[in-house]
């Protein structure tokens, strides 16, 4: 691995962080693998290399914050934010959505995969939809959010965030925060209001579920939760309880009564006891043998 120091314009030095190696490394082994596609190396020399620990970063926008964007941005370009939230996209998925790829009468979006052909399709919120049939862009350009000089192109995604987004993340007096902090802020939202983390997992297209257990700590309930839907304390059985005793009385006055319903009729058959069905069939099959 690289030297982590680098030397500075005063001559001293600066000590780089893990995410800057890595994202040098990551780099260079793509080039490489594009080198070994084609043909021009036999393998790549990188491949092998270790990656540095990085701690997670899993920053979001409160609700405040939220509000106070809102404030500051013009309503045209809030509402890009917004869209973000709604739907979860990464940035590149929002300003590229054309609107052949949104299905209003379904409430979903498909989004062609650059891997296998194939297609990921993202619900719309209600909220989502709003903002899309607030735009009058499918009018005179294929592209959801178009450019504003040329329909026929998208909106430049860096053009917005580094005129707009950031800009009004400075006069807000919010930091440490990027585009990519929308993304986060929509699982978060979905995950505090009671949203499995399976379902968030669909939602923001995540290839698997280790990735999304990262927002597990915003609602360290969950598990308790899920754990207590299957708990047989729910109708008191092997509990101890007496929830049903009420039940059981009705069973052994039906009995008394000569009145025994179907359903413990049909009981008893499964359980097998001496003057069941069950054991007949098995005393025949024994003498079968």
């Amino acid at each position: 691995m690289m030297a982590q120091e680098k030397s500075t314009k005063n001559g001293k030095q600066k000590k780089w962080a893990h995410a800057t190696i890595n994202r040098h490394f990551a780099f260079l082994r793509h080039v490489f693998q594009l080198a070994v596609k084609d043909g021009k190396l036999a393998r790549n020399p990188v491949s092998g290399i270790k990656f540095f620990p990085e701690a997670n970063r899993n920053r979001f926008f409160s609700e405040d914050e939220l509000t106070r964007i809102q404030k500051i941005m013009s309503p045209e370009d809030w509402k890009l934010v917004a869209f973000a939230i709604e739907t979860g996209l990464r940035r590149e998925e929002q300003f590229n959505l054309r609107w052949d790829q949104v299905c209003l009468e379904t409430s979903t979006m498909s989004l062609p995969l650059p891997k296998g052909g194939k297609t990921r399709h993202v619900p719309l919120s209600e909220g989502a939809k709003t903002i899309l049939r607030s735009l009058d862009s499918f009018l005179s350009s294929p592209w959801v959010f178009s450019n504003a000089n040329n329909p026929e192109k998208p909106r430049s995604a860096q053009f917005f965030v580094n005129n707009s987004f950031t800009p009004s993340l400075r006069k807000a007096g919010i930091s440490g925060a990027c585009w990519h902090t929308l993304r986060h802020t929509a699982a978060s939202q979905r995950v505090l209001a009671g949203v499995d983390l399976y379902a968030v997992k669909e939602i923001l297209g995540h290839r698997d579920v280790e990735t999304t257990l990262r927002y597990a700590h915003l609602r360290p309930d969950y598990l308790q939760e899920a754990v207590n839907r299957g708990s047989l304390a729910v109708t008191g059985l092997g509990t101890g309880s007496k929830t049903g005793s009420n039940e059981i009385d009705q069973e052994k006055t039906a009995e008394v009564d000569g009145s025994k319903s179907f359903d413990k009729m049909d009981e008893d058959r499964w359980l097998g006891d001496e003057e069941s069905n069950l054991d007949r069939q098995i005393q025949n099959l024994s003498s079968c043998l």
